[in-house]
């Protein structure tokens, strides 16, 4: 089964059914459960790099500001670019929330985004993220944000019966 790359502290058997085999603590691999059907590293990866958009939700002033964003996945980072009031949002409060949801399969981030500027460098972003939309980012990327990971969740196709798989990041 692929590994998580190593910012992955370890991944936990199915959300969506309890079950008493849990990982041990040095665990870098989901572990299945009765079934043994849990998705693989390269499943989740797969998704979030060919990602057309990241649906982005975070607290609002008033509400949730949610908006569809362009970004790319740099594993185990995604880097975005957004309009002015999320990024408002964001600064005040860096919890997001990050969707995918194609043909009944789902993938949740769930992070802190941080200003690009406020990072260590991370390599070949830029270009990535011009080879996949075919522009450059306007400016001087005071609208870009990395999110640093926290708990993703991803699910295959109903019709495939696989659980919830949860990757928890160091």
């Amino acid at each position: 089964m692929d590994k998580p790359n190593r910012k992955a502290r370890r991944a936990v058997h199915s959300v969506a059914r309890a079950a008493t085999n849990g990982p041990t603590e040095n665990s870098s691999t989901p572990v299945p459960n009765s079934d043994g059907r849990l998705l693989s590293w390269r499943w989740v990866e797969h998704r979030l790099s060919n990602a057309k958009t990241y649906h982005v939700t975070t607290r609002g002033v008033r509400e949730p500001a949610s908006y569809e964003v362009r970004g790319v996945w740099m594993s185990p980072h995604i880097i975005f670019s957004c309009p002015g009031s999320m990024a408002d949002a964001l600064r005040m409060h860096a919890s997001v929330q990050i969707d995918l949801e194609e043909r009944g399969e789902r993938v949740v981030l769930l992070g802190e985004a941080l200003p690009l500027k406020q990072v260590s460098p991370i390599p070949d972003w830029l270009p990535a993220y011009s080879t996949k939309y075919g522009w450059q980012i306007p400016g001087k990327y005071a609208d870009v944000f990395v999110v640093e990971p926290a708990r993703l969740l991803g699910r295959g196709h109903a019709a495939e019966r696989q659980d919830t798989t949860e990757w928890l990041f160091a």
